[in-house]
């Protein structure tokens, strides 16, 4: 009975294959980990955005003041509903935790650390907040009528 011959991969074939496979790795690691920078800045920007705007809605929808208090060590921020009565804390909102691992700057910090929306939905300060994670940055631009935007570099 003859012999059959397997087709198969030598094993200098195999060695670079795989040698080009560490190569490929060793190039997208270092880009994976700055997209995922850039991912968490982004997010917790866009979040922070979207907290203040629904902050200044809340206020306007209950004709009531809403401030947004920011830690005064730049983790995150807490709203509160009726500052004059500290007991309804609406939301807190730590963004040195994961999935964001951000930080917030404040460029002109308000008295207090915080920003009051009035019964109307307006600031009672006009904001620009720098979110930061691992070298990455956005900010968070609020004007008078409370709106925010974000802008990515």
């Amino acid at each position: 009975m003859p012999r059959r011959v397997r087709p198969a991969f030598s094993l200098i074939e195999l060695t670079l294959v795989v040698a080009i496979m560490g190569i490929l790795t060793a190039i997208a690691i270092p880009r994976y980990g700055s997209a995922q920078a850039t991912f968490r800045v982004r997010s917790a920007a866009h979040r922070l955005a979207a907290d203040l705007e629904h902050a200044a809605t809340l206020a306007s929808a209950k004709s009531t003041s809403v401030a947004v208090v920011f830690l005064s060590d730049g983790s995150g921020y807490t709203t509160i509903v009726d500052p004059a009565d500290t007991a309804w804390v609406e939301s807190v909102i730590i963004l040195t935790d994961p999935p964001y691992a951000s930080s917030i700057t404040v460029a002109s910090l308000p008295p207090g650390n915080r920003v009051t929306f009035d019964g109307f939905g307006r600031p009672d300060v006009q904001l620009t907040l720098v979110v930061t994670s691992s070298g990455h940055t956005a900010s968070v631009l609020l004007d008078d009528t409370g709106a925010s935007a974000v802008n990515t570099p």
